[in-house]
């Protein structure tokens, strides 16, 4: 039987996420988020949306995160040292540069539907597979 406890005040000290983070990803209080689409031009915006109109779905690619102060790599590294010093994934929501790909994909969302009002959900969650033996599955 695990026994689980009220977290420690560590846990809630800003340097303990900051020495977590790798690429520059920060973890503040009151930071300010600015809202913006990221979609390359009118011709990704096109196809996108007549790909979701065809198939209900389509792919974000090329989208330039870097410009908006977002690392992919920044993310996938910080999960790597979370899960190396026994923190799941989904741990990553600590950190701003998270929030803020959530805000713009908000923005490129109403773009790419065409409406002022988008609402989606915030039930998000962070997976990190890993791969396993050869002869087994990913995340074995």
């Amino acid at each position: 039987l695990r026994m689980f406890r009220q977290p420690t005040a560590q846990l809630l000290d800003n340097a303990l996420w900051s020495s977590l983070a790798r690429g520059g990803l920060t973890a503040n209080q009151n930071m300010p988020f600015v809202p913006g689409a990221l979609l390359a031009g009118a011709g990704q915006l096109e196809r996108i949306c007549s790909q979701v109109q065809t198939s209900g779905y389509s792919r974000l690619r090329s989208l330039s995160w870097p410009d908006v102060g977002i690392s992919m790599q920044a993310i996938a590294d910080t999960v790597e040292s979370l899960q190396e010093h026994g923190f799941p994934p989904v741990f990553i929501f600590m950190y701003d540069q998270v929030w803020a790909l959530l805000l713009h994909l908000f923005d490129t969302m109403a773009k790419i539907l065409n409406s002022s009002a988008v609402e989606m959900s915030l039930s998000v969650f962070a997976w990190s597979l890993q791969s396993g033996p050869a002869e087994k599955r990913v995340g074995s």
